[in-house]
């Protein structure tokens, strides 16, 4: 008798959630448009390819490197990122096996402590849409925050001491934690 299995392992982008984030309609005016927000899978090399062009491609987005390099390590299975996670903002609504890095918004890199707190070691917005004079999208890094903060009780970071980055923790509800340096935390 001969058995055949059908299941095979799926590696793929895993959807996570939808979230709505500011789409440019005509300038100065945004409309809320649905994005998804999807867990990076390693192990697939479509994922993998999809943030290796974001990391070459991203101009002045030194952190999606980082975020690139990191999945490349669990991927390796190195002990050092045992529990880290790859997190992406994307356009793309469907047919997550195949993510598409032009719709990538923004992605993060994160290490679960437990299954309610979670570390944030790299936050990546599209620089395009950072420092773009109107940009086509608003509130991407928000929105990455806003789905992390459904997944975990508790959130925290080290984020670089520039006005910019503290503001942008902090309108998203991060608090600074006293007699600490630079470390920002947020609690449901």
């Amino acid at each position: 008798m001969r058995i055949e299995n059908s299941t095979y392992p799926s590696f793929n982008a895993k959807f996570i959630n939808k979230i709505s984030i500011g789409k440019k309609d005509f300038y100065p005016n945004y409309f809320r448009e649905q994005v998804s927000f999807v867990r990076i899978e390693p192990q697939n090399s479509s994922d993998i390819k999809a943030l290796e062009q974001v990391s070459n491609f991203w101009i002045y987005g030194g952190f999606a490197k980082n975020v690139y390099y990191m999945a490349c390590a669990i991927r390796n299975k190195s002990k050092y990122y045992k529990n880290h996670e790859v997190y992406a903002l994307t356009s793309q609504n469907d047919n997550f096996e195949k993510l598409d890095s032009r719709k990538i918004l923004g992605v993060a890199g994160t290490c679960p402590e437990n299954k309610d707190k979670l570390f944030i070691e790299y936050i990546q917005a599209n620089p395009q849409e950072i420092y773009a004079i109107e940009p086509e999208y608003r509130g991407i890094g928000s929105a990455i925050l806003d789905s992390l903060k459904n997944l975990f009780s508790k959130i925290y970071c080290y984020p670089s001491n520039t006005d910019s980055v503290i503001n942008f923790y902090t309108k998203n509800g991060f608090q600074k934690k006293q007699n600490a340096l630079n470390h920002y935390f947020w609690e449901k």
